[in-house]
């Protein structure tokens, strides 16, 4: 598990969630927010703002150095807000998210 905070990590975690969700959607072909321009922007702008007040943050699970689970979300008060999840549909049966939110909890 990788776990980003700081303003570089996150612009590269937002990379990392957009091409995880589009690819997955892809494959069930199905769309995804992540496909607008606009959208990619607002989340990089609030990342960008957060990022000074390290408020934002993004959980990142992996299998053999591929990115296969996502979480982003916020960090307030030392509570975990979650906004959004991702995972590789690949991965589904093994409940990627799940696991990644009980490793995440821990690490909190």
């Amino acid at each position: 598990m990788e776990h980003l905070s700081q303003k570089e990590d996150l612009v590269r975690g937002l990379n990392i969630v957009k091409n995880l969700v589009i690819n997955s959607a892809k494959r069930n072909n199905r769309g995804s927010d992540w496909e607008d321009n606009r959208y990619c922007a607002f989340h990089n702008d609030l990342v960008d703002k957060l990022s000074y007040i390290k408020t934002a943050s993004i959980a990142i699970l992996y299998c053999n150095n591929i990115p296969v689970s996502v979480l982003y979300g916020f960090i307030d008060r030392k509570k975990y807000l979650l906004y959004s999840t991702g995972f590789d549909s690949d991965f589904a049966s093994y409940s990627v998210s799940q696991i990644l939110i009980g490793v995440f909890s821990n690490y909190l």
